[in-house]
């Protein structure tokens, strides 16, 4: 099934699809609604291209639920990655890079359960925009080629043109179940932890060595790995971390079995721990089950 093609109009360069993100199984899905069928197998999905923006779908049909312009520049405004994830109260999160230098993460509140069963592709209300994480203005160095989201810690990162690795903090405030526009506009360009680069290319991919779904199920502290592949060949593996938990292995701010983080003003912290390979041009990097 064909879930996304270029409209008939596309103008030369804009057609291309340049990422495609799925969700994590829906764990927050009311499971005492007899409507509802909790499964692994994701419902939706977004993509984005050259075209400049995020578009979600459906991926019974292909139907466009919602379509969102990232880009200010059509010239240089691609959408190069993108990564689903749950809020802690169940709200569906899209993190989404461009080319421009800028990340901006969206949050969805989920539908109440009548509407849930009206729109059964897409549970939530739209995405709004939550935060606009900018890394810089020249996208010869500061174009987002990879993002990645760990909501129970708190955490967004994205990886530039030139190698550097940003990760911001994003507190609960940020993450809520419905966006709180007073709060999100108080530090709406934070500046992130810049990591600088020792690869001689951009940083291409990033994943999570365990899904944070799983790390946070599991009870985990508040501290995560982090893989990156690069385009000079190397794949490293990263500890990133809230706070103390980057040094200590403590659950950071007093998050509860790593589920969500309250703890608002513990900064990001980034740690290499390994070079697992270097050698030829990575473009991207996935952790076994």
């Amino acid at each position: 099934r064909v879930l996304h093609e270029p409209q008939p109009d596309a103008a030369a360069g804009q057609a291309g699809v340049m990422c495609v993100a799925m969700p994590p199984p829906d764990v927050h899905a009311r499971s005492a609604d007899s409507a509802a069928i909790i499964s692994s197998e994701p419902r939706w999905a977004v993509c984005g291209g050259m075209d400049g923006c995020a578009h979600v779908l459906a991926i019974s049909d292909g139907a466009e639920q919602q379509t969102l312009r990232l880009a200010s520049r059509p010239d240089i405004g691609w959408v190069m990655a993108a990564v689903l994830g749950y809020g802690a109260a169940g709200n569906a999160l899209l993190l989404a890079g461009s080319y421009e230098g800028t990340a901006f993460l969206y949050s969805a509140e989920r539908r109440a359960a009548d509407d849930s069963r009206a729109a059964p592709a897409f549970p939530h209300k739209e995405f709004a925009l939550a935060r606009r994480l900018q890394v810089g203005s020249n996208p010869d160095s500061d174009g987002v080629l990879c993002v990645a989201l760990h909501a129970p810690l708190g955490l967004a990162l994205c990886g530039t043109n030139e190698g550097t690795l940003c990760v911001w903090a994003v507190d609960d405030a940020a993450l809520p179940s419905s966006p709180n526009t007073a709060t999100l506009s108080s530090s709406p360009n934070a500046a992130p932890l810049r990591v600088p680069p020792t690869t001689a290319g951009g940083l291409s991919a990033l994943t999570w060595r365990v899904p944070p779904a799983a790390e946070c199920a599991a009870g985990a502290a508040g501290a995560a790995e982090l893989l990156s592949a690069a385009e000079d060949g190397s794949v490293t593996r990263w500890r990133v971390a809230r706070g103390s938990g980057a040094a200590g292995g403590a659950a950071a701010g007093g998050a509860a079995a790593g589920c969500g983080f309250d703890g608002a003003a513990a900064a990001p912290a980034a740690e290499r721990l390994q070079v697992l390979q270097a050698g030829g041009e990575v473009l991207g990097v996935a952790c076994g089950p």
